[in-house]
């Protein structure tokens, strides 16, 4: 793949940027200051990539476009060194750079490095920078002061993801067994989640229960909304007092169903979006398998195997 820009022109633009070296292993003190530009360039905006080991010229449109490989003697050393140097070169230390070694054959090759974008910023680039630097569409600029003072004020984010729990089952009635399995709202991210919202859908035998959102300060709750769809979709939706504090997580519904004893056990399908005022939209689909769910109905209720897995 890494070869393959050249041949198919590939430019430059907001997530990828081309380098070569000027030494071997990273030793010259421009590729080393290549570095430290795009680890604070990259880690101050959107995040991106630096492929190490391919030449560019000026494209039809005035970006860079890759246009000549130049492979890296003992790449794997340089992926050594561009390790080693991530944490001395940018202040403070961006978390999540990874490099990544493409060797050839002969030993030689190309690397990549991932720069993640960062909300524990603005990162300075030092050996002899010291400037923050962003990325543009045609390359890192420096910041300028008012710049800097904005990300110096930008607040962190939340990350919220659902978590659902092991069925667990008792007895519903004669000849049937309940099924309950627990979905928590879980907030991963350094800020906390305010006006949090959550849908979820579900499809065979299984409902969704809300169980009510409470927080310890203000008292507020979720508020549920039934969509007219097939299967129907169960929406969860707080407003500004409802809070999800970082490193926290709440449980916010149930999934239920009732089983008959000699029922075919089904799979537990869960479509679930979610987000938060600060949060970005996450969407994704969640799968408990029949077996998970018989073994519980085994373990709480019966005595002997359920068909169906």
């Amino acid at each position: 793949m890494i070869e393959s820009f050249v041949d198919e022109g590939q430019e430059e633009h907001l997530s990828l940027e081309f380098k070569t070296l000027g030494g071997p292993e990273l030793r010259s003190g421009s590729d080393k200051r290549s570095l430290a530009e795009a680890l604070s360039g990259f880690a101050n905006s959107s995040g991106g990539v630096v492929v190490w080991g391919i030449g560019t010229k000026k494209g039809v449109s005035g970006n860079d476009v890759a246009s000549s490989r130049a492979p890296i003697p003992n790449v794997a050393m340089l992926v050594q060194r561009l390790t080693e140097f991530t944490s001395l070169y940018v202040t403070p230390p961006i978390s999540g750079v990874a490099h990544r070694q493409f060797q050839l054959p002969s030993g030689d090759g190309f690397a990549a490095t991932y720069v993640p974008e960062s909300d524990a910023g603005p990162h300075m680039a030092l050996l002899g920078f010291d400037r923050y630097f962003k990325r543009g569409a045609v390359g890192f600029y420096p910041l300028q002061h008012f710049d800097v003072a904005d990300m110096f004020g930008r607040r962190q984010r939340p990350a919220l993801r659902i978590e659902l729990s092991d069925p667990s089952c008792g007895k519903y009635g004669a000849g049937s067994s309940q099924v309950r399995i627990f979905v928590s709202l879980v907030n991963d991210g350094r800020a906390s989640a305010i006006a949090p919202f959550v849908r979820l859908q579900v499809e065979a035998v299984f409902r969704v229960n809300p169980l009510g959102f409470t927080s310890r300060d203000q008292g507020s709750s979720l508020q549920l909304v039934t969509e007219a769809s097939e299967p129907p979709a169960y929406a969860l939706i707080g407003n500004r007092d409802s809070i999800i504090h970082p490193k926290v997580r709440f449980q916010v519904a149930e999934i239920v169903a009732e089983i008959a004893d000699h029922e075919r056990v089904p799979a537990c399908i869960v479509k679930y979006s979610t987000a938060a005022g600060d949060a970005p939209l996450v969407e994704g689909t969640i799968l408990i398998e029949p077996l998970r769910i018989a073994v519980a109905l085994n373990r709480t209720v019966h005595g002997m195997p359920r068909e169906g897995y």
